[in-house]
């Protein structure tokens, strides 16, 4: 016997649903069994305390009460950087003391912090140093143009005397130029001041 082929997808399908209902007829019988047999055991019992251990047992009625809603979180604290105004020291050190107060209200040019810095004390010291190496050599120089003139020394002694007051005004204007750039403008002032602002 030959069926046509349309018929045979139908006879499949048939023959496929039969197959999977006897399954799942087989399966579940087992499942509700077990179902009942676990209903039994799921039944309260009761127990009792033995005297020894009643004395760590409290029993408290229950009654309805107001929790606190307590809500922790992580975060961070940022500033508002539209209400700040950064302010920027032209030396690096450790700030040594603060002259005004937050919120305080402040002029152009009025200090607000002392810093202690390393860099400043060098450039200071250097200034120092130079200035009082281009007197001394201002002087030689002077002296040597007298003698010069009077004919005790010779003319290569004027000319070294002149050079190491050249040289030394040269290192005088590097250290001037060096603290100018710092922010003081005035480096002779340094001498009655002894820090910085």
């Amino acid at each position: 016997m030959v069926l046509p082929a349309r018929v045979l997808p139908t006879i499949m399908a048939t023959i496929m649903a039969t197959i999977l209902a006897m399954t799942l007829a087989g399966c579940s019988s087992g499942d509700t069994s077990r179902a009942n047999e676990k209903g039994a055991s799921d039944k309260g019992q009761l127990f009792t305390v033995p005297k020894d251990q009643l004395a760590h047992i409290q029993i408290v009625t229950v009654q309805p009460a107001s929790m606190p809603r307590i809500l922790r979180l992580n975060g961070t604290v940022a500033y508002n950087s539209f209400l700040t105004t950064p302010v920027i020291s032209q030396v690096s050190g450790p700030v040594s003391r603060i002259i005004v107060s937050p919120g305080q209200q402040v002029k152009k040019g009025q200090p607000m912090l002392y810093v202690s810095s390393p860099d400043y004390s060098q450039l200071r010291a250097n200034y120092l140093k130079a200035r009082d190496a281009h007197s001394l050599a201002h002087k030689n120089y002077l002296r040597s143009q007298d003698l010069y003139a009077h004919h005790a020394i010779a003319e290569r002694d004027l000319q070294a005397a002149e050079s190491a007051e050249i040289q030394a005004q040269a290192d005088l204007t590097a250290a001037e130029q060096s603290l100018k750039i710092l922010g003081i403008p005035r480096p002779d002032t340094l001498i009655e001041k002894s820090d910085i602002a």
